[in-house]
C-alpha cells in the first residue's frame, strides 16, 4: 500500500482500491470501476474538531473492509467452482516451475547468429537473404489481445439468401456460436426476418435455466473457470436466477442437428413420394415442392454428377453426396452449377421453374443411398403437405 500526501489532496493507494481526500473535505473511493464520494460538512457539519480525526480512520477503515470482504468472497467463489467442477476442468496453473519458464523464455528470444558478428550486421545479412523474419510472437500477442476482451453481442436480421455459414463468416465467428446464443437447433433452419444474436468471438450465450447451477454449466460445456469470469465481470454464481444470461467463451451448443437442408424456402409438398393418380397413375420416385421461381439449394455438400436437360425431368441437377447419398433437382429454369463442381451445403444451384412434363413451376427432388430410392422425408425434417380446399 503506498500513501502520499501533497498540499491539494490526501490519497492511499493498493491494487484493489483508491482512496483520496481533497480540501474541501470532500472524500472518494474508487473500487471495481465504481467511484464513491461523500462530503462530511453535509451529515457533520456541527461536529467539534477532535472528531475529524476518528472519522476519517472510520472512512478509511469501512473502506479497507469492504475490499477485503468483497476479495475473500471472489476467492471462495473460485474456489467452490473448481471444487463442484472437479479437476481437469478448465484449469489455470502453469505445471513449469518458474526456472524452467524463464529458460523457455530466454530461448524463445534468442536469435541465431554467427560468432563475432554483430546483430546490426546479422540483420542485414538476413535482409540481403531474404529471411523472413518471425511474426509468430506478434500474432500470439494479437491473439492474447482478442481473448483479453470480453464479449459483446450484434444483432442481425436475416434476408433472403441467407445462409448461417455466409453469416459466421462474415463476422468471424463459428456457426455453432450463432447458432447457440440464437437458440437454433437446426443450424441450417434460417426464416426470412429471423432475429439473429452474434457472439464478438467464439462461444455463445447461454440462459440459464431452473434448477440449474453454474458450476454444472460450466462442467458441462468444459469452460475454463478464469475465462469465464473474464467474459462475465461481476457475476455472482450464488445469486443467478432463471433466465438470466451468462456468456461461455469457446464453448460449443449440445443439442445441434445437423440435418439435410431443405432445397427450397416454401416447405409445402405438393405431390408426396409413392403411388399416385395424377397426372397419371404411376410410382412417384420423390417429392414435388411448391417453388414459384425461387433459388434452390444443394441439400449437402458434394460434387455435381450431371448439370443439363434430362428429358421430362426438364433442367435438371444431380449431386453426389457422402455416404453413398444422391440428390436429383428436376424440372429447373435455370441452372448456376456446372459437371463436376464441388458444392457445398447451401449452395444455389438452379432456380426453380416448369421444363419438361410439367404442370407449373415448381421443384421435383429425389434421393437415392447406393442406388436404391428412398423418400427424401427420411433426410428431411419440417416439411408440410399441401392443405386441400374442402
Amino acid at each position: 500500500m503506498a500513501e502520499e500526501k501533497n498540499e491539494s489532496k490526501w490519497i492511499i493507494k493498493t491494487q484493489y482500491f483508491h482512496f483520496e481526500k481533497k480540501q474541501d473535505n470532500t472524500y472518494t473511493l474508487k473500487f471495481q470501476n465504481r467511484v464513491y464520494e461523500f462530503h462530511i460538512k453535509s451529515f457533520l457539519h456541527k461536529a467539534k474538531q477532535k472528531k475529524w480525526i476518528v472519522l476519517q480512520i472510520s472512512a478509511i477503515a469501512c473502506g479497507l473492509l469492504m475490499v477485503a470482504i468483497t476479495v475473500q468472497k471472489r476467492t471462495k467463489i473460485e474456489e467452490k467452482l473448481v471444487k463442484e467442477i472437479g479437476q481437469g476442468v478448465g484449469g489455470f496453473e502453469n505445471t513449469n516451475p518458474p526456472k524452467i519458464q524463464a529458460t523457455q523464455k530466454k530461448q524463445e528470444k534468442a536469435v541465431p547468429s554467427h560468432e563475432g558478428v554483430s546483430e546490426k550486421d546479422e540483420a542485414l545479412k538476413d535482409k540481403l537473404m531474404g529471411v523472413k523474419q518471425d511474426t509468430a510472437s506478434e500474432e500470439n500477442q494479437d491473439a492474447e489481445k482478442e481473448e483479453n476482451q470480453i464479449a459483446g453481442k450484434l444483432f442481425y436480421t436475416v434476408k433472403p439468401g441467407d445462409t448461417l455459414s455466409e453469416i459466421a463468416q462474415r463476422y468471424n465467428v463459428s456457426v455453432a456460436s450463432i447458432a447457440g446464443s440464437s437458440q437454433i437447433r437446426i443450424p441450417d433452419d434460417l426464416r426470412v426476418g429471423q432475429k439473429l444474436q452474434i457472439p464478438t468471438k467464439d462461444g455463445f450465450f447461454y440462459t440459464m435455466k431452473k434448477g440449474e447451477r453454474l458450476a454444472s454449466v460450466l462442467k458441462k460445456h468444459k469452460v475454463d473457470i478464469k475465462k469465464f469470469f473474464q467474459d462475465n465481470p461481476g457475476i455472482n454464481p450464488d445469486l443467478l436466477e432463471p433466465g438470466d444470461e451468462v456468456f461461455l467463451p469457446g464453448a460449443k451448443p449440445q443439442n445441434l442437428i445437423y440435418g439435410w437442408l431443405i432445397p427450397v424456402s416454401s416447405r409445402i409438398i405438393t405431390s408426396g413420394y409413392g403411388w399416385r393418380r395424377y397426372p397419371k397413375h404411376q410410382f412417384h420416385p420423390g417429392l414435388d415442392l411448391k417453388a414459384p421461381y425461387v433459388p434452390v439449394r444443394a441439400t449437402n455438400r458434394g460434387v455435381v454428377k450431371y448439370a443439363g436437360r434430362l428429358g421430362g425431368y426438364g433442367n435438371c441437377v444431380i449431386i453426389s453426396h457422402p455416404n453413398g447419398y444422391r440428390t436429383l433437382y428436376g424440372h429447373l429454369s435455370r441452372i448456376y452449377v456446372r459437371t463436376g463442381q464441388r458444392v457445398n451445403r447451401g449452395r444455389v444451384i438452379g432456380r426453380s421453374g416448369n421444363t419438361g412434363y410439367s404442370f407449373g413451376p415448381h421443384l421435383h427432388f429425389e434421393v437415392t443411398r447406393y442406388g436404391k430410392r428412398l423418400n427424401p422425408l427420411v433426410l428431411l425434417k419440417g416439411l408440410r403437405y399441401k392443405k386441400r380446399r374442402r
